[in-house]
């Protein structure tokens, strides 16, 4: 079977990996910048095995709405087209897959997906997310998705299916996860949003006061969206700055700047504890990729309590909290008593190596496309 696997570009990510890389964009090809995007490792866990191969020709991978990448891919063939979603289909088209496996659905019309695709194509999309038109996953002959509570069988009046997929375990995080050497005592990172964030940045808020008061060596890497006041005739007029409303000043001045790709591999795997929250929106599950990021690099999780994937066992392979007064007494307890995070996070690890492998993964894929 083959499957071509796009996914979204995100502006921050881009910004930092070409400046990691030092990007040669007049020189650069579309393998060569294809290469690196999957060398760093930007979404791993969710693409496939045989497409996070980018040497197994069941797989093509394209980051769709990286201008650069695209634009690389259409100039090798001849073209000056600068259209992004007719690049991504032509790619399609050229590669001939078995199944287009969509992780942005929210960017296509259904005309766009109706006109652009061969209809022999199977289209399968991603989407954990609870703030788009459900109309567009329609488009989909299945919608995958790691949260519970979105699974339907398309009888319902939804009138689509959506199965449960997992993200799997990166075997490039195999060479991470045995250091030692990890002089951070808590690690968070992840987002800090003024929508379906409020608990966790609450706890962040938490967070970041006891960092001050602490001895520990604590570290929080956020990433957020500024948002301005509007500024009034004499402001305007005096030439004053716009006021920043969100997030607040402490925060900002507080955290570190967001980290990507191999960067936050290297930077989990120096950290004794990784600090995790869920968002607001999937109440008692507990899905977010920080689970498997800081297992499978090693880390020993510390995150709150709820329902979590299959074989991942609280007390077993993770620690969790009630509230910040008990993640308070977790974490000084995970401190002074070294052992018993090591061998609960080695538990973690091999647990997530074990029933999260991309192989694993992929013949998962498999069998939920063969029942389309």
């Amino acid at each position: 079977m083959k499957v071509f696997q796009a996914i979204h570009s995100y502006a921050p990510y881009i910004k930092d990996f070409e400046e990691r890389y030092a990007i040669d964009k007049n020189n650069i090809s579309f393998a060569g910048l294809k290469s690196k995007l999957l060398k760093d490792r930007f979404y791993a866990a969710h693409l496939l095995k045989p497409v996070l191969d980018e040497h197994d020709e069941r797989g093509f991978y394209t980051m769709w709405d990286y201008p650069l990448l695209q634009y690389k891919w259409a100039e090798e063939k001849g073209w000056k087209e600068r259209n992004l979603k007719k690049i991504l289909f032509a790619q399609i088209e050229d590669f001939g897959p078995d199944v287009f496996y969509n992780g942005s659905p929210m960017h296509f019309s259904k005309q766009e997906i109706s006109e652009g695709l061969n209809k022999k194509i199977k289209r399968v999309c991603w989407s954990a997310s609870p703030h788009f038109d459900e109309e567009m996953f329609k488009i989909y002959q299945l919608r995958l998705t790691n949260l519970p509570t979105h699974i339907s069988d398309g009888k319902s009046k939804s009138a689509y299916r959506s199965l449960l997929f997992q993200p799997a375990h990166d075997p490039v995080m195999d060479a991470f996860s045995a250091n030692e050497e990890r002089p951070v005592d808590l690690f968070f990172y992840g987002q800090y949003l003024d929508f379906y964030f409020e608990k966790r940045n609450r706890l962040i808020d938490q967070l970041l006061d006891f960092k001050e008061k602490s001895a520990l060596n604590i570290e929080l890497a956020l990433l957020y969206d500024i948002k301005y006041a509007g500024r009034s005739f004499y402001d305007k007029i005096l030439r004053r700055r716009k006021r920043i409303i969100f997030p607040p000043e402490f925060v900002r001045s507080k955290s570190l700047k967001p980290l990507y790709g191999l960067a936050l591999y290297k930077k989990i795997a120096s950290s004794k504890i990784v600090f995790n929250a869920a968002v607001d929106f999937t109440g008692k599950y507990k899905v977010n990729m920080r689970n498997f990021e800081a297992l499978g690099l090693g880390a020993h999780l510390l995150s709150d309590e709820g329902i979590y994937p299959r074989h991942m066992i609280k007390d077993i392979h993770f620690t969790t909290y009630s509230d910040f007064a008990d993640f308070c007494s977790k974490l000084e307890m995970l401190i002074n008593e070294p052992e018993k995070r090591r061998e609960a996070a080695q538990r973690g690890n091999e647990m997530i190596r074990a029933y999260y492998s991309k192989e694993k993964q992929w013949a998962h894929f498999c069998e939920l496309i063969s029942s389309i």
